[in-house]
């Protein structure tokens, strides 16, 4: 299904820069990359713990009050 989307000069400009930029077959490719980078969780957000393992519960350091 093809929908067309309104837009006005100036995002169809940088649509098309980027397009170029991208190499991008279509404004579809650039508009699903741009959303795909948009979702993507950013690496700053594992600097410290990147690469750790996964916490498990250990039983015998549990505190009993």
């Amino acid at each position: 299904m093809t929908t067309t989307v309104q837009v006005d000069e100036k995002t169809l400009k940088t649509l098309a820069t980027l397009k170029r930029e991208l190499k991008a077959r279509s404004y579809q490719e650039v508009i699903e990359r741009l959303i795909n980078e948009k979702r993507r969780v950013p690496d700053s957000l594992f600097g410290y713990a990147k690469g750790s393992r996964h916490y498990t519960h250990d039983r015998e350091t549990e505190h009993v009050l």
